[in-house]
């Protein structure tokens, strides 16, 4: 088994670059920085949307058609949409993934080396 230290207090670890209580201190001050979902945006009022959308599509994923249990936006609030409901869809939690992994590629520099 190979031991190596802990990037941010040495402790020598055999898994991962960090020790169990420097890697959660590291996700709770990342967790405060970034706000809570009502910070984010999806508070109250976003689960009342959410729930209409799910309804309105009758719990069915807009891309497969398999059960849905997210809400997924057509074009994403990064890239300038809004929580209006023409702009969502209910879909399955790796429809929505596969959705924003496509979008964050398009949105990605090129690389020229």
């Amino acid at each position: 088994m190979i031991v190596r230290p802990c990037l941010d207090c040495h402790r020598l670890i055999a898994t991962g670059s960090r020790c169990r209580p420097c890697a959660n201190a590291r996700q709770r001050a990342y967790d405060a920085s970034r706000g809570g979902p009502a910070a984010r945006g999806y508070g109250h009022a976003w689960r009342k949307v959410r729930a209409q959308i799910l309804a309105r599509d009758r719990y069915r994923c807009a891309y497969c058609g398999g059960p849905a249990g997210s809400v997924d936006h057509v074009l994403s609030k990064v890239d300038g949409g809004s929580d209006d409901p023409s702009n969502l869809v209910a879909s399955c939690k790796s429809c929505n993934t596969a959705q924003e992994n496509r979008r964050r590629a398009a949105r990605a520099p090129v690389r020229r080396w």
